[in-house]
């Protein structure tokens, strides 16, 4: 599915393998698995929105938190991989970079995401 320069509000929106283009989401349960395709966002507005990760992407992010949990060593590949992720730079940190700050709620097989700090609206 490709969208473009609509909105979408209170539904829930399978990210898998669509395109988003200026789309803006109010009040949608976001939900993404990583089982097919390629996902595209391009300059899209989230507005109390909430974030569910299912399947494999669930696993993934256990994987990270499991790493930061572990110490040091895994806190300083998490925090590479954020920074390859918002610079393009793997392995070369800011000294003041601090990864995102995000609220992790697990209940299986979903993973629950709020992000603050505004970072979402």
């Amino acid at each position: 599915m490709k969208l473009f320069r609509t909105t979408l509000s209170n539904q829930i929106v399978d990210l898998d393998g669509n395109e988003f283009d200026e789309v803006t989401f109010q009040n949608c349960k976001m939900r993404f698995s990583g089982k097919m395709g390629n996902l595209m966002l391009r300059h899209c507005v989230f507005c109390a929105c909430e974030w569910a990760f299912d399947l494999h992407a669930t696993q993934t992010v256990g994987f990270l938190k499991s790493l930061w949990n572990g110490g040091a060593n895994g806190r300083n590949l998490v925090s590479d991989v954020f920074a390859q992720i918002t610079d393009g730079a793997m392995g070369q940190r800011a000294a003041n970079a601090t990864p995102p700050i995000l609220l992790l709620e697990h209940q299986p097989p979903t993973l629950m995401l709020a992000a603050r700090d505004g970072l979402m609206h």
